[in-house]
C-alpha cells in the first residue's frame, strides 16, 4: 500500500467515525473502531505485528508494534473524550512535552516512555483515537524528556490536512526507516537543510550514445536469438543441448523421474479395477498419506530452476510416463503477492490451466460436468431431488447446472479439487502441479503457497513441485509449515557463465556446419547474416568469453551468478561499441586476430553504449564514489560499508552467520563519526544494485533489525576499486565532487599534451588524492584493531596517488 491509497482509506475511516462518534464511549470502543483500523488499514501494520497488552516491568502496554523480532513503536491509548491538549488550536503543532499545551497528556507520556525503556521501542505515540501525539522517548540532544518536543495532531481533520507527516511518523514503513527523527528535527529547529554544490569533470548532458555499425545491427537478432533467451521456448533442440548439466542436476532428474514413475505405477495398478475400487484406493492414499512427498527443487536465485523443470517434463521424463501426466504450471510471479488472496488466486489459476489442457481453454460441457460431479449427480438423482428427477428431468438438469455454477463461483476450491479427482479417476492421469517462482515473494507468502500445495497434495493423488531458493528453505525449515509437512529436496547448483556460453557456442558451431551443407536453420529464424560472419562471430565469442577466465569470472560475479542476469551482462559487453565486435570478426576472418586486452572488456562493461559512464543507464555497475548534495560525506563511505561486510563474511564459518543488522552497521560507524542517515541511504543504494543482499530476499525494507550481507557483485566492485584503473578513471570523470579546483585540475590534464598512459595516471592520481583528503574531513578512524581493515582501504587506495 502506498501513501496515496493510505490517505483514501484514512478519509473513509474519518468520515465513518464522524458519523457515529457519539456511540463510541469506552477505551475498548475507541480501540476497535478507530485506533485498530488506522493502524492496520491506513498505516500498514499487519495484525500479527501488533501486540496488545503485553506485560512488561513497567506495566501492560496498550499497543506494542513489532517487525520481525524487534520492537519499534509503543502507543498508549485513552478513551475518546479524554483530553490530551489544552488549546483550541486545531492545526498540527510542535509542542514541548512538558509545556502547557499538552499538560493533560503528561501521565500518558510518562507511561509510554517507560514502556519504550523496557521494550526497546524507539518511538512513542499517545492517542484518544482523535488526537495523536508522537514523540521521541530518548532525546538525543542531552535534554530531559520534558524539555524535548512532540508533534501533535489535534483532530482527524488535522491528520488529513498533514497526512504525509502523520504517515511518516506512525506508518510501518515510516517507523522502520525512522522518518520520525527527520520530522521532529524539521519542526524543532529553524535550521535550513544542508546542501552542497557539486561538480563533475564530464557533465551528464554531454554524454552521448555511440552509434552502432551496420554489422552490429545485423548481429543483434542473431545475438538475441541465441544468447539472451534462457529457456529456449521457440527451439526445443536448443533447450536440450544448451542446458548445462551438473552431476547434481542429473541426480535430481533421475530421482524425480523415479518418484513420478512410482506414483504412476500406483495409479496404473488401479486401472484393472472398477471405478469404485479406484476411488477407494485414492481415499486410502489420502487417509494414510501414501502419495509422494512434495518435491522441492532447491537452488540459488537465477540457477535455472524453472528451465530445469520445463526441460524435465519436456525432454527427460520418459514419453510413456509423460503421456500419463497432466502438467499444470502455476506461475506465482503473475500473482499480486497479497497473502490474503493467494489461495483464491491459486485455485483460479489451476482451474484455468486444467481447462486449457483438457478443454482447449473452454469450460467443460454439461455432460462433462455431470461426469466430474458424478457423485453429487447420483446423490441428487436418488436422494434429495429424486422426485424432481422422475417428474421433470429437464428441470432437474437445470437445477443441477445452477448448483455447479454456484460451486464454481462461490466454492472454487471444491470445484478445482473435483476437476483434479476427475483427472485421476476418469482420465487416469497424474496431476503434476508446479508452483513456479514462489521464492519471488516474502517468507509468509511462500508459507501460504506451501500450505495450499500441501492441502491439494492431501486431497488428490498428485505430484507437486515447488522451486525454492537455498536460503529460503533454510529459513522456512526453522519454522512454519516446512516443519510440519514432509518434502523431498533436490539441490540444483548454478552453472558458471563460462559453461553456459560454451554449451551455446558448441551448439551453434554444429548448426553452422549444418547450414554449410544446405540447411536453413538460421534463415528460418529470420537471420540474414552471412554464415562466414556468424562463424567468425561465434569463434570470437569463444575466444573472449570462454577461453579467457578473467572475462567469464567478472561477468558471473557482477551478475551474482544468476543465469539470466549473467546473459544480460554478457549481452551488454558484446554489443558495446567499445568492444568493436565487428572489427574483431573481420580480424578473425583475415586470420590476424590478437588477444583482447582485459581493459577493453572492462571498458565495455562499464560504458556500454555510451561515450562515458552513465549511472542512469547502468543496471550492473555502481559508482561507489558518488555523494548526495544533502548528505555530503566521505566519498569512500560505500566502500567502507562493503569492506565491513566482506570482513564479516570472511570471518564466518556459516553463510547464515555472514550477516550484520543495520543497527550493528550503524553502531560500527558511529565512532567513525558517520551519520546513520548517510549509512541508511547508501545501504539502500547498494541493495538496489545488488551489491548487498537482505537475509530475506523479498524483504527489501531497510530498518534497524534488517540483516545484510555482501554479494559477489559487491566483492567484485571492491576488487575493481583496488585493482582496476579503468573503473577508477571512468568514475573520476563523472563523480560529482565538492571542490571545483580539483575538477579544473583534472580538466587541465587533458590539455597538457600527455600520452594516454600519462593522462589517465594524472586523472586517477588527482581524483584519489581528493577522495582521501575528503575522507580525512568526514571520517575519524578509532585506533583499535576492530577498525584495522578500514585503515587498509586508505593504504590500498594510496597506491593510485
Amino acid at each position: 500500500m502506498n501513501i496515496d491509497e493510505a490517505k483514501i482509506k484514512f478519509d473513509f475511516i474519518r468520515n465513518e467515525v464522524n458519523s457515529y462518534i457519539d456511540k463510541i464511549k469506552s477505551e475498548t470502543d475507541t480501540r476497535v473502531n478507530i485506533i485498530d483500523r488506522i493502524l492496520t488499514e491506513v498505516l500498514g501494520w499487519e495484525k500479527e505485528e501488533i501486540e496488545r497488552e503485553p506485560h512488561t516491568a513497567s506495566g501492560f502496554v496498550d499497543y506494542l508494534l513489532k517487525y520481525g523480532d524487534k520492537n519499534f513503536l509503543v502507543i498508549e491509548a485513552k478513551k475518546i473524550g479524554f483530553e490530551l491538549i489544552e488549546t483550541t488550536n486545531q492545526k498540527v503543532s510542535f509542542y514541548k512535552l512538558g509545556g502547557a499545551a499538552i499538560k493533560p497528556a503528561k501521565d500518558g507520556i510518562i507511561q509510554a516512555s517507560n514502556y519504550c525503556l523496557t521494550t526497546g521501542a524507539t518511538f512513542a505515540g499517545l492517542t484518544n483515537g482523535i488526537c495523536w501525539i508522537g514523540f521521541n522517548p530518548f532525546p538525543r540532544d542531552g535534554k530531559p524528556l520534558f524539555d524535548s518536543n512532540s508533534i501533535t495532531f489535534p483532530s482527524l481533520e488535522s491528520i488529513s490536512d498533514k497526512f504525509a507527516m502523520f504517515y511518516d511518523l506512525f506508518s510501518k514503513e515510516g517507523v522502520l526507516e525512522k522518518r520520525y527523527l527527520t520530522q521532529i528535527q524539521k519542526f524543532s529547529t529553524s535550521v535550513t537543510g544542508y546542501y552542497e554544490k557539486l561538480y563533475s569533470v564530464h557533465e551528464m548532458n554531454n554524454n552521448r550514445m555511440i552509434p552502432k555499425s551496420d554489422f552490429q545491427i545485423d548481429l543483434d537478432k542473431f545475438f538475441n536469438e541465441f544468447f539472451t533467451t534462457l529457456a529456449g521456448d521457440n527451439d526445443p533442440e536448443m533447450l536440450i543441448e544448451c542446458f548445462v548439466e551438473t552431476q547434481d542436476s542429473i541426480n535430481a532428474e533421475r530421482a524425480m523421474q523415479k518418484i513420478s514413475e512410482n506414483i504412476l505405477n500406483s495409479i496404473q495398478s488401479l486401472n484393472s479395477g472398477t471405478g469404485r475400487e479406484l476411488e477407494k484406493e485414492i481415499e486410502f492414499s489420502i487417509e494414510t498419506e501414501k502419495t509422494s512427498d512434495i518435491v522441492l527443487i532447491v537452488g540459488e536465485k537465477g540457477s535455472g530452476k524453472s528451465t530445469f523443470i520445463e526441460r524435465f517434463f519436456t525432454i527427460i521424463l520418459d514419453k510413456n510416463v509423460r503421456s500419463l501426466c497432466l502438467a499444470l504450471k502455476i506461475d506465482m510471479a503473475n500473482s499480486s503477492g497479497d497473502i490474503n488472496y493467494v489461495t483464491k488466486w491459486i485455485y483460479k489459476s489451476l482451474k484455468d490451466c486444467i481447462e486449457k489442457e483438457l478443454y482447449k481453454g473452454n469450460s467443460p460441457e454439461y455432460e462433462e460436468l455431470q461426469g466430474i460431479f458424478y457423485k453429487e449427480y447420483q446423490r441428487w438423482k436418488n436422494g434429495e431431488f429424486k422426485y424432481l428427477y422422475e417428474r421433470d428431468r429437464q428441470e432437474f438438469k437445470i437445477k443441477f447446472g445452477e448448483y455447479i455454477f454456484n460451486k464454481k463461483e462461490n466454492n472454487l476450491e471444491e470445484y478445482v479439487i473435483n476437476l483434479l479427482y476427475h483427472v485421476v479417476r476418469s482420465r487416469k492421469l497424474m496431476p503434476c502441479i508446479v508452483f513456479d517462482n514462489t521464492d519471488n515473494f516474502s517468507q509468509k507468502f511462500q508459507e501460504a503457497v506451501f500450505q495450499v500445495a500441501e492441502s491439494i497434495h492431501r486431497a488428490v493423488f498428485s505430484f507437486i513441485i515447488v522451486p525454492i531458493t537455498d536460503k529460503t528453505i533454510w529459513q522456512l525449515s526453522k519454522s512454519g509449515p516446512f516443519q510440519s509437512y514432509d518434502s523431498k529436496s533436490f539441490y540444483l547448483p548454478v552453472p558458471s557463465i563460462k559453461d553456459i556460453l560454451d554449451k551455446r557456442i558448441k551448439f551453434l558451431k554444429k548448426k553452422i556446419e549444418t547450414e554449410k551443407n544446405g540447411k536453413s536453420y538460421f534463415l528460418n529464424r529470420g537471420i540474414r547474416v552471412k554464415i562466414d560472419d556468424i562463424g567468425a562471430f561465434v569463434s570470437c565469442i569463444e575466444e573472449i568469453f570462454v577461453n579467457e577466465d578473467f572475462t567469464s569470472r567478472r561477468i558471473g560475479w557482477i551478475a551474482n551468478h544468476e543465469i539470466r542476469r549473467s546473459l544480460k551482462v554478457f549481452q551488454g559487453v558484446v554489443t558495446s561499441p567499445c568492444l568493436g565486435i565487428d572489427e574483431l570478426v573481420k580480424s578473425y576472418i583475415l586470420g590476424n586476430m590478437e588477444n583482447i586486452n582485459p581493459q577493453k572488456i572492462t571498458k565495455s562493461l562499464i560504458l556500454g553504449e555510451y561515450k562515458g559512464f552513465a549511472q542512469e543507464h547502468s543496471q550492473f555497475i555502481l559508482n561507489l564514489f558518488t555523494l548526495k548534495n544533502n548528505l555530503v560525506s566521505s566519498p569512500l563511505t560505500k566502500i567502507r560499508i562493503l569492506r565491513l561486510l566482506r570482513d564479516k563474511e570472511a570471518s564466518s564459518n556459516d553463510v547464515h552467520e555472514s550477516y550484520l543488522t543495520l543497527q550493528e552497521i550503524e553502531n560500527y560507524f558511529e565512532p567513525m563519526c558517520v551519520n546513520e542517515d548517510i549509512i541508511v541511504n547508501y545501504i539502500k543504494e547498494l541493495i538496489s544494485y545488488r551489491l548487498l543482499q537482505t537475509y530475506d530476499p523479498s524483504d527489501d525494507k531497510v530498518y534497524s533489525g534488517q540483516r545484510l550481507s555482501i554479494t559477489s557483485c559487491g566483492k567484485i566492485h571492491l576488487e575493481m576499486i583496488m585493482n582496476d584503473e579503468i573503473y577508477i578513471s571512468q568514475m573520476a570523470l563523472v563523480t560529482e565532487i565538492r571542490n571545483l579546483s580539483v575538477v579544473e585540475k583534472i580538466r587541465k590534464i587533458s590539455q597538457q599534451g600527455l600520452n594516454a598512459r600519462e593522462y589517465w595516471n594524472g586523472v586517477i592520481s588527482t581524483f584519489i588524492e581528493y577522495c582521501l583528503e575528503e575522507d580525512k574531513i568526514f571520517v575519524r578512524l578509532p585506533k583499535d584493531n576492530l577498525y584495522r581493515s578500514q585503515q587498509v582501504i586508505i593504504d590500498e587506495l594510496s597506491k593510485w596517488k
